[in-house]
């Protein structure tokens, strides 16, 4: 038996660590065995069909003296979404599953040689080897756009490229006639905020426009900086099987459109039919009108939200919802991004001041990026919150789920955010009181400035019209 699951198609990594020297490549192609050549070459295979298959990696060390050197390639791999096999029960086991994976990474090793010349499956060659079938890619000077037909001509029968749908068919991604013309914006390669921002932008902008969203231009690298997996958020965050209707590749495009403003000013150009990539969505502000009540309107927020409305909550049924996000993790004490725990303090008993049992709730994190968290750097520390526990807060630091946090503070009756993306996200599907940190581009006119507020007393006029917008608290208000 082998560790792949047999529902999958499977693809099995050689990855030769410790001893190894670095074979010279030409000039400007990627260099040979090291990590930043698998990224590329995991990413061309997904892209090409193999999205959901079972990755695992086999790591070698030759050198007894460098597991620095195998411990970064540990996190580099489980990052990107490949299961690391450290201990080896035999050799034999260990081939047995190269030569019967439907796709092998193989390195420039004995071990990967023999499993390369026996099996009958694809083999992709991560260093140039002096002897090799003619069917084997090389993954260094491989064609981009020919990985499609690479897989298609060594796949085993038992092996199923993936199947994506030529378009997104979720309700929220047609609002109007099949016919209409189509966007895809790029999915982006950093964090979950950044990436579900330009989501709900693009999402946003086709509806706006009269035009259904196509898509996602996938990146092969599916897991976030900080080590989440996005299509496993996408699924949670828009229903399950969400993500293949999605996530779509190798698009053939029309033609490209850089913004949402170039966007307006072709729409007369633009053809029924047609499709259109647009990478980046998040400029709708600066078109005609454009304003978070045009692109974002309530009726929208709500059919966005239709998935995380059904999820359970933490607070309590019968009293005011706030909701907390502190960005702390991935930056230093001192950086301007990180707002001060006392502009919260005073937010809060603002909020307390019209709400005495208000039930409040703070996410945080004191993990940074993986590779500084691989390192041991952390610029925060539990007890950096106390402030807030001592205030009867309830604070959440790095929970296994994004989406937890997301649904909180969405479905807060207020929603006090930060200076990030990922705030951003649950600020565009929160249709109740938002109070921002001052500099928000696109807020709705009852939502607060934080940092005006601090200089105003708790029973301000904007705050009050801020908090009448939550129907949660209407509804506990007529039931009293």
């Amino acid at each position: 038996s082998t560790r792949f699951d047999s529902e999958a198609p499977s693809i099995a990594v050689h990855v030769r660590r410790g001893g190894q020297p670095v074979i010279p490549q030409p000039r400007g192609t990627l260099e040979s065995g090291r990590d930043s050549l698998y990224e590329t070459t995991l990413q061309r295979l997904r892209e090409a069909g193999l999205e959901d298959a079972d990755t695992h990696a086999w790591i070698t060390r030759l050198d007894a003296d460098t597991p620095s050197d195998t411990k970064a390639s540990i996190t580099f791999f489980t990052l990107k979404g490949a299961r690391v096999e450290e201990a080896f029960p035999s050799l034999t086991t260990v081939l047995a599953n190269m030569v019967r994976a439907d796709v092998l990474l193989a390195t420039d090793s004995p071990l990967s040689w023999l499993a390369a010349w026996l099996t009958p499956n694809c083999v992709v060659a991560m260093d140039p080897m002096k002897e090799r079938r003619r069917q084997w890619a090389v993954a260094s000077s491989q064609p981009r756009e020919s990985w499609g037909d690479f897989l298609k001509s060594c796949l085993p029968g038992s092996a199923k490229l993936v199947s994506h749908p030529k378009f997104c068919s979720l309700p929220i991604c047609n609002y109007h006639p099949p016919e209409a013309a189509r966007i895809f914006v790029q999915e982006h390669g950093d964090g979950a905020g950044h990436r579900m921002k330009n989501t709900l932008d693009g999402l946003a902008v086709a509806r706006r426009f009269g035009l259904n969203f196509g898509g996602l231009v996938p990146v092969g690298n599916i897991v976030t900086e900080h080590g989440h997996n996005f299509r496993t958020l996408a699924d949670e965050m828009f229903g399950r099987g969400a993500a293949e209707s999605l996530f779509i590749p190798n698009v053939a495009f029309d033609q490209r459109i850089e913004n949402p403003k170039a966007l307006e000013q072709a729409l007369d150009t633009i053809k029924p039919g047609q499709v259109i990539f647009m990478p980046g969505a998040q400029d709708w502000l600066y078109t005609k009108n454009g304003k978070i009540d045009t692109f974002f309107p309530l009726d929208f927020v709500h059919q966005l939200r239709q998935h995380i409305d059904l999820a359970p909550v933490l607070f309590e049924p019968q009293r005011p919802w706030v909701a907390l996000h502190l960005r702390r993790g991935d930056l230093k004490p001192g950086d301007s991004r990180a707002t001060p725990n006392e502009y919260y303090v005073t937010m809060i008993q603002h909020v307390r001041h019209h709400w005495p049992n208000a039930d409040v709730h703070l996410w945080s994190s004191i993990n940074s990026y993986s590779a500084e968290m691989e390192a041991g750097k952390f610029h925060w520390k539990t007890e950096d919150f106390d402030v807030f526990r001592q205030m009867d807060v309830t604070v959440h630091l790095d929970g296994p789920s994004l989406l937890d946090c997301w649904v909180h503070m969405a479905r807060a009756d207020v929603f006090i955010s930060s200076l990030s993306s990922f705030s951003a996200v649950p600020e565009l599907m929160n249709a109740n009181c938002v109070i921002y940190p001052h500099n928000l581009d696109w807020p709705r006119k009852e939502w607060v400035d934080g940092r005006k507020q601090e200089t105003q007393p708790p029973d301000s006029p904007k705050l009050k019209t801020c908090l009448e917008m939550s129907s949660h608290v209407k509804s506990l208000n007529s039931a009293a």
